[in-house]
């Protein structure tokens, strides 16, 4: 099944906003008065990264496929994204360069409530979002604001799903 953009952001989590660019969606955590205010104060391009930004869902799918564009969200020059099962690391990516186009395959071995954790140091945007099997909204029931500075963001964590607040 492939969903579409529209469809994908149902199961996106920790957005304010989003913006569409070449058929990708970009999850954005600021709004655009907030982005402006940043760029204006030598913020860029940290305004982009995807900090505590995930997919999630409940499926029998045994894999995940979808593009993607890394674009500079910090000073790092790498990117990572994990995948979890039922809360059990299950796959991580590691890439040194952002500014990346790529595909990436997820081989799923278990099914169950699957949580696709974002870069935390960069920005990424996503189309072609593919499942081989069902798919299934995973309710959330807490809405958590976090306000702190880089050890709150996760800087330079290999992880992103052992973030500060993706851990509370």
């Amino acid at each position: 099944m492939k969903l579409t953009n529209e469809q994908l952001l149902n199961y996106l989590f920790g957005y304010v906003l989003f913006e569409e660019k070449e058929g990708y969606i970009f999850p954005k955590r600021f709004t655009k008065k907030q982005s402006d205010v940043a760029v204006s104060r030598d913020f860029h391009p940290k305004e982009n990264a995807t900090a505590s930004m995930f997919i999630e869902f409940i499926t029998d799918a045994s894999e995940i496929k979808f593009d993607y564009f890394v674009c500079p969200g910090s000073s790092k020059d790498c990117f990572n994204i994990d995948v979890l099962v039922d809360g059990v690391n299950t796959f991580n990516y590691h890439h040194e360069t952002s500014n990346k186009k790529g595909t990436l395959v997820i081989p799923l071995e278990n099914t169950g409530r699957v949580t696709i954790y974002l870069p935390n140091l960069d920005g990424i945007g996503i189309k072609n979002f593919e499942i081989n099997g069902e798919i299934k909204k995973a309710e959330r029931k807490l809405k958590l604001l976090a306000l702190g500075d880089s050890i709150t963001q996760g800087y330079v964590t290999k992880h992103p799903y052992l973030t500060y607040v993706n851990l509370l």
